[in-house]
């Protein structure tokens, strides 16, 4: 960058020159392109204008904007670049962090160097060709006055030696002259005072011509080349003198080069600035301003010119990158509001589309139908088809649907076997019933699924805008609330909202919640019934009935139990029965009594897979005998599934426990189970022994039936005398009812029954 800087002639470099005026005015130039630029890098006040470059379109930013914050939005803007919260947000542009400056400067720095560099090879060159050229005017000088020196010295005449030496004086760089004769004797001489040294130029001087300060030559007898020598010439050159002109050149080339290479630089950082930095302003400015949740809607632009080098393969692989994140976006959203087995919308969706339709409807003075579809034993259709076909059900429902409702109206699965449906400009209620009416009929046709045909109903529940709920959330709670009135009811039909549903969902849901609390903090308690031998009315057992322990009254299974079934929390609840009934039995035992006790089993209890391993676990943890309890289990809840309670009981037998059939005769009462099922006893329902004695007939046939089969039978509900008598006849072995005592607690069982 800085080759030949010294092959100019000194006065030329040491002239004055505009130079330091040129480097200030492109200094401003620039750093005022950039202050230009920075809050607009499109705009006509950027460096491309200022320097000359073609201007681009756009308006101007005041240079206030710099105050604010970079990347590029101006005060007010909303969005990222101002967010305290976005990282990065509170990066503010300054001239001398620019990339441009920064870029630029590094490329003057390596500039400089390498002038430098080639300053000092061609200093080293300079220096070298002026000592040869010092050299060769030495030896001219020499030549023309060693003639007259030695005739001077020949003829010991003084006078012609002092003209020789004033001669030489003349020369700036001769500082003293001599001449000496044979034996050292002077004959004339001259010294003057050496230039003054300086800093730079006396150390540089002795180190170029420092062995050339003293010149001897010898002087020969004249006319006589190989004579005789008579005598010395000596010369004493200055080097400081010497050096000067070289000095002179290697500054200006020095300084020149420096000028020449800020120039570079300074340009080079222009240059930096419009074809780099501002481009990549304008992509920083674009990327502040794309909306994250909408990024193809602001796609960064390629910039012009740039479309085929780094800058426009930033661009575009930005924008792939915004096309990821948009279709990401799309398939996540889809993920989060649709329903990926039936492709329809889930209820996030549907609750975002009903509060659409409602302002429409509420300008327009239309209702709005939301329908809560629940389908009626579908779990039957997994259980017995399998899940694919379950499946495939789904789907064809949710086409069913889909195909019976309106332009405008939808649909969406809620989960499981649940769908909802909001129809719009519902002009009467009767609109609304006839739509409900459609969608039972569609969906009560046969499905044709694999060979399979299914028959399936729906129960349907509907809430209405605006006479149910304003929002979306009331309408679809009060459309939950219809469906299961509905379901209640038997399914296969619909129901409107009222509010006294609402009213018994919300007890019901407290009764939930404190039925629960009741398991957490142990407010069941155990009664106790007495069973009798109907001949002695001695103690033969008990049978463990349970209550709730509410801290102002006692409640009666009746009031409890269905809801317990219908939850689920029968399920702890029969454990903890079973659990603490056997405790107590072993507690009389280790009494002394040897007091068999019944627990009720629930249907829902029967399907639990554990239960044979709870009783066993009941009897273990207690040490009660297994011939000491007795497991009570209706018939109805058997015959949900025979081939599953023979398996069930069968296991529970080989522990040892016995089996009563409890309410016999109410349900199936059939032989054949009675022959497949390992029971031990059967308890007549008290429903035949309240009819004794005046209708005897069905109690007499499940007392044959009984014998018949080798099992033991319990009359339950025994209230008046008559009645004991006529089943101590008959041959019945047990009874319980409140002619010998009511249910009890176990204080009262142990004063009036165990007495001894």
């Amino acid at each position: 960058m800085t080759d030949a800087v010294v092959s100019r002639p000194a006065p030329d470099v040491l002239g004055r020159r505009p130079e330091h005026k040129t480097f200030g005015a492109l200094f401003s130039l620039v750093r005022y392109s950039f202050h230009h630029s920075a809050g607009d890098p499109a705009g006509p006040g950027g460096a491309a204008a200022g320097m000359g470059g073609a201007p681009t379109d756009g308006a101007d930013t005041p240079d206030d904007s710099l105050a604010g914050v970079f990347p590029g939005r101006a005060p007010g803007d909303g969005g990222g670049a101002d967010d305290p919260h976005v990282a990065g947000s509170r990066f503010h542009w300054s001239f001398w962090s620019s990339l441009s400056f920064k870029e630029g400067v590094r490329g003057a720095l390596a500039a400089l160097l390498i002038g430098f560099a080639f300053s000092a090879v061609e200093i080293g060159w300079a220096a070298s060709r002026e000592r040869e050229k010092v050299l060769t005017i030495i030896d001219d000088i020499a030549a023309q006055v060693e003639g007259s020196a030695a005739i001077a010295a020949w003829n010991l005449d003084a006078q012609l030696a002092n003209q020789v030496i004033m001669d030489n004086l003349k020369l700036h760089a001769v500082s003293g002259v001599e001449i000496l004769l044979k034996d050292n004797e002077r004959l004339a001489g001259v010294r003057r005072k050496p230039a003054q040294d300086g800093w730079l130029t006396g150390p540089l001087s002795r180190l170029v011509f420092g062995d050339l300060s003293t010149i001897r030559r010898p002087l020969r007898q004249p006319n006589s080349p190989n004579g005789e020598i008579i005598g010395e010439l000596r010369l004493d050159l200055d080097p400081v003198v010497l050096a000067r002109d070289l000095l002179i050149l290697a500054g200006t080339g020095l300084v020149s080069g420096v000028l020449r290479n800020l120039l570079l630089g300074l340009a080079l950082v222009a240059v930096l600035h419009r074809y780099v930095t501002r481009p990549l302003f304008s992509l920083g400015r674009s990327i502040s301003h794309i909306n994250p949740d909408r990024p193809m809607e602001t796609a960064l632009p390629l910039p012009a010119g740039h479309e085929r080098d780094e800058l426009g393969y930033i661009a575009a692989r930005t924008n792939e990158l915004l096309a990821r994140l948009a279709s990401s976006q799309e398939a996540q959203r889809r993920m989060a509001t649709r329903d990926l087995l039936t492709g329809l919308p889930n209820r996030v969706l549907l609750t975002e589309e009903l509060g659409r339709s409602l302002p429409k409807a509420e300008r327009a003075g239309f209702h709005v139908a939301v329908f809560h579809l629940d389908l009626d034993r579908f779990k039957t259709v997994n259980e017995s088809y399998g899940l694919d076909v379950g499946d495939r059900v789904l789907r064809e429902v949710g086409a069913r649907l889909t195909s019976v409702l309106r332009a405008g109206d939808s649909v969406a699965r809620l989960g499981a076997d649940e769908f909802a449906v909001v129809a719009e400009d519902i002009a009467q209620p009767e609109m609304a019933a006839r739509l409900a009416e459609r969608i039972l009929d569609t969906l009560a046709a046969p499905y044709a699924i694999d060979g399979h045909s299914v028959t399936l109903t729906a129960s349907v529940g509907m809430a209405l805008f605006p006479g149910d709920g304003r929002d979306p959330e009331p309408l679809l709670r009060g459309a939950d609330v219809a469906m299961c009135t509905a379901k209640a009811a038997g399914g296969g039909r619909y129901r409107f909202f009222a509010r006294e549903m609402m009213d018994r969902a919300v007890a019901r849901l407290h009764n939930e919640t404190a039925l629960r609390r009741a398991i957490e903090e142990n407010q069941f308690v155990l009664y106790y019934q007495p069973k009798l031998e109907t001949l002695t009315r001695k103690l033969s057992g008990v049978e463990a009935l349970l209550r709730w322990q509410k801290p102002d009254r006692l409640v009666m299974p009746g009031d409890f139990i269905p809801l317990a079934e219908e939850t689920g929390l029968i399920v702890p609840i029969g454990a903890w029965v079973l659990r603490t009934a056997c405790e107590q039995a072993a507690r009389w035992l280790a009494a002394g009594h040897a007091v068999p006790v019944s627990v009720n089993v629930s249907a829902r209890q029967l399907q639990e897979a554990g239960l044979v391993d709870l009783v066993a676990d009941c009897l273990a943890k207690s040490y009660l005998p297994p011939e000491l309890l007795n497991i009570e289990i209706t018939e109805t809840s058997m015959m949900r599934d025979l081939d599953h309670s023979e398996a069930l009981l069968a296991r529970l037998r080989d522990l040892g426990v016995g089996i009563s059939v409890d309410d016999f005769g109410t349900g199936y009462s059939s032989l054949a189970y009675l022959r497949r099922l390992p029971v031990t006893a059967l308890k007549l329902d008290r429903s035949f022994v309240n009819d004794i004695p005046a209708e005897t007939a069905i109690a007499t046939a499940v007392l044959d039936l009984s014998r018949s089969f080798g099992l033991k039978t319990v009359a339950e509900g025994v209230e008046t005398e008559e009645q004991w008598h006529w089943l101590a006849q008959q041959g019945c072995a047990e009874v319980q009812g409140f002619l010998f005592a009511r249910p009890m607690p176990v204080d009262l069982v142990e004063r009036d029954f165990l007495k001894g």
